[in-house]
């Protein structure tokens, strides 16, 4: 029996979710075997026309472990083991293979570990943007029959880190354009489809994300098959604490007594088993660039402190400078040394560093010294005075803002490899007050929708030309305009509903040098790009009808976005796609479902709870809104449409034969004045 005991309140200072929610494996082994992970294979060169693959295997023979042996099963001699490795193609033709004599399992060690060499000519090299697979087949030969055997997704390539110039993939210098993520996914909690998350990273390379931070734990495995095939840049990265626990805040964000219940208190028995197990299980994954340690562990006051608080600039810190009553920070140069030692001996091939909240204090207690490379979590300003203090330390944003000015210090500066965004998806928990239940700091929210984050991180990253037509009113405080360059990107909503002669900003979003706004097809102007903000601003006064922006990007391609005023609700619109389907995983669909008036434009104010029944063959497996101030409990069939839409995720077994499945939608509240609808969902293995 399996079972997880999950009584404590609170366990971290996010969603962790809850019980099993990721499969769980029986594993039978015969007496001589591979053990789990026993296969680590590494690129160990590139050169010329060629590449040189190093494969480690272990093995175990278990045979004098077992207890109660009779006479007639001891084994009177050592059976004869080979290991043989084949590299196959993304096509399946083995390209090289290779096979060793396993001759030194001794009585007493009862277990061996080989090596071998496999040369590759020619080799197609993995890349984000072409992530070549080969597969190698590990096999175990007891006696001349293979007994068992594992394959291995294997990536060919080099990776090189650099104090002056940053980050290099295959001799290639690559800034790391990264956002972090959590493992949940809104109404699934962290029990996610590998569907949906394929769907949420390939909206994410649509952005020019090219690196995951995976935070603050190691996620699920399959997560990581993905980022291998879809050409990700990984951190992995172990723990959000260690030997002491940090604020929890029950109440909301930052408000209440907080609680302190987390993984602190395994820390000293499980750091070294789990940090193992960790590296050994995602060893061979080619998207993995660093292991990273800890998130944040040198928080200022939360809990160590040390007296060089009273010095400098801390964005992140509890109360203000030195707190005496504090545990002392020089633990963390300990612990840390103890973590990136054991890192080092699993896996020589990759870098150690860590997410530091608060840099002067690690550079003072040794924790820095430790690192590979460092992380900066919003300490943009220290990039330049740490590259002189420091010229051989290794710097990149381990976690930042969406400001353009946070991007303009890796941009400006070839030694800083690169940020990662606070967040890429918006995530459960982590909230404010009652009603949340999330938090908005994503491109995407919870329902897989992109927000005006999304577009004006595209319009810096990405290399495809774009468009994006956003509007907010335009606010004062304390007399004085709110502009875009001091607030959030989330002003710019696509929304063109307002009062006759309000004024509006109207914020465009481009990586096309001018763009022409139109209002009812009249031209308001042409502008340039701005180097301050990456943002083209008009300032409108509105009038109902039709907004407009036309761009022109440097091959002479005409790009267009608009806006137009939407009226009543009038009726619900539904639209389906079958997501990805996905190794062991029903087929989902999701359904985007809108409120629209009558000319089909989404009603964005609109708040209509609704029903959604679903006939035989497939099941209603989640509801979300994006909408983190959502009281309703996940898990029923009724949800809320917010800014006018709601997604559901139908699952359904692969393999059937052609079939529909009838979904009706009705409106619960308010009143349900809008007709019910049916909706024939066609599925099958076609």
């Amino acid at each position: 029996m399996v079972k997880v005991d999950h009584s404590a309140f609170a366990d971290s200072r996010w969603y962790t979710g809850s019980g099993i929610y990721r499969n769980v494996y029986l594993v039978k082994t015969p007496n001589v075997y591979i053990p789990i992970w026993g296969v680590h294979v590494e690129t160990k060169a590139v050169a010329g026309d060629q590449a040189i693959l190093k494969v480690n295997t272990d093995i175990v023979d278990n045979f004098k472990q077992l207890t109660n042996v009779s006479a007639k099963n001891e084994r009177t001699n050592t059976p004869n083991l080979r290991i043989a490795y084949k590299l196959l193609d993304s096509a399946g033709k083995v390209i090289t293979e290779t096979s060793k004599s396993v001759s030194d399992i001794s009585a007493a060690n009862r277990s061996a570990s080989i090596t071998d060499s496999l040369i590759v000519r020619r080799p197609m090299l993995w890349s984000v943007e072409h992530p070549y697979l080969y597969t190698l087949i590990t096999s175990l030969i007891v006696n001349g029959h293979e007994q068992e055997y594992f394959k291995t997704a294997v990536g060919i390539r080099t990776v090189r880190f650099d104090s002056d110039k940053g980050f290099f993939l295959n001799g290639e210098n690559l800034k790391l354009k990264g956002v972090c993520l959590h493992d949940d996914a809104g109404s699934f909690g962290t029990a996610v489809p590998m569907a949906v998350w394929q769907e949420r990273l390939e909206l994410l390379k649509q952005v020019g994300c090219n690196a995951i931070r995976m935070t603050h734990n190691p996620h699920s495995t399959r997560l990581y098959d993905l980022c291998d095939k879809l050409g990700f840049l990984v951190i992995d990265e172990a723990f959000d604490e260690w030997e002491l626990g940090k604020h929890k805040w029950i109440a909301g964000w930052n408000k209440g007594t907080p609680g302190t219940d987390g993984y602190h208190s395994d820390f000293k028995q499980w750091w070294r088993q789990d940090l193992t197990d960790m590296i050994q299980r995602d060893r061979n994954h080619p998207s993995i660039i660093m292991w990273s340690i800890g998130n944040e562990i040198d928080y200022p006051n939360d809990p160590y402190s040390n007296p060089v608080l009273n010095e400098g600039h801390y964005p992140q810190i509890y109360g203000s400078g030195y707190m005496k009553g504090h545990p002392s920070a020089e633990a963390l140069g300990r612990i840390s040394k103890q973590l990136s030692t054991l890192t080092h001996s699993l896996d020589p091939s990759r870098p150690v560093t860590a997410g530091l909240a608060a840099v002067m204090v690690s550079d003072k207690v040794g924790y820095t010294d430790v690192l590979d490379v460092a992380g900066y979590n919003y300490q943009e300003y220290r990039y330049e005075k740490d590259h002189d203090s420091y010229p051989k330390r290794i710097i990149y944003g381990s976690e930042n803002g969406h400001g353009y000015a946070a991007w303009q210090a890796v941009s400006q500066h070839p030694f800083v490899m690169g940020q990662f965004l606070w967040t890429g998806i918006d995530y459960l928990g982590e909230a404010g007050r009652w009603p949340d239940h999330g938090n908005e700091a994503g491109l995407i929210n919870m329902a897989g929708y992109k927000k005006p984050e999304f577009y004006f991180r595209q319009s810096i990253w990405s290399k495809q030309p774009m468009v994006y037509l956003g509007t907010s009113r335009i606010q004062r405080r304390n007399g004085r305009h709110i502009d875009l360059k001091n607030s959030r990107h989330s002003m710019a909503r696509p929304d063109w509903n307002y009062k006759e002669g309000d004024s509006v900003n109207v914020y465009c979003y481009t990586n096309c040098d001018r763009a022409t706004l139109y209002l009812n097809g009249v031209s308001l102007g042409s502008k340039g790009q701005t180097d301050s903000t990456h943002v083209i601003v008009w300032q409108v006064p509105y009038q109902k009808g039709t907004l407009a922006v036309k761009a022109g990007s440097s091959n002479g391609q005409i790009l267009t976005d608009s806006l137009v005023s939407y009226g009543q609700p009038d009726h619900i619109d539904i639209k389906s796609h079958a997501l990805v389907l996905q190794n062991g995983e029903p087929q989902y669909y999701a359904l985007d479902i809108n409120i629209v008036d009558n000319a089909g434009n989404t009603v964005q104010s609109d708040h209509s709870l609704l029903k959604v029944e679903v006939g035989n063959n497939c099941k209603l497996v989640g509801l979300e809104n994006g909408n983190v101030r959502d009281s309703l409990q996940y898990g029923a069939n009724v949800r809320s449409v917010y800014l006018g839409r709601l997604r559901a995720y139908i699952a359904c077994e692969p393999g059937k034969k052609e079939f529909e499945v009838p979904i009706k939608i009705q409106q619960v509240a308010p009143g349900g004045g809008l007709k019910s609808v049916k909706y024939l969902l066609r599925g099958g293995h076609n």
